[in-house]
């Protein structure tokens, strides 16, 4: 069994977990729109870019080439 301190850390992974910094675990995801610059109500339908989950790539959104 892991042990949390008071602010929900797992103290034994501290050193894997807990901010994003090179050599450390990471589940992240990158979105196509800022949260802040969208009304609420377009939040849902902001789409998602890169997906990260245990520092591994899991989801990355296709590129599209525009021919002009």
């Amino acid at each position: 069994m892991n042990r949390i301190d008071s602010c929900g850390k797992d103290v034994w992974y501290s050193h894997e977990l807990g901010t994003l910094e090179a050599g450390k675990l990471a589940d992240i995801v990158v979105l196509k729109q800022n949260l802040f610059d969208i009304p609420a109500e377009d939040i849902p339908n902001a789409g998602v870019e890169l997906t990260i989950s245990d520092g591994n790539v899991v989801f990355e959104a296709p590129c599209v080439t525009v021919d002009q």
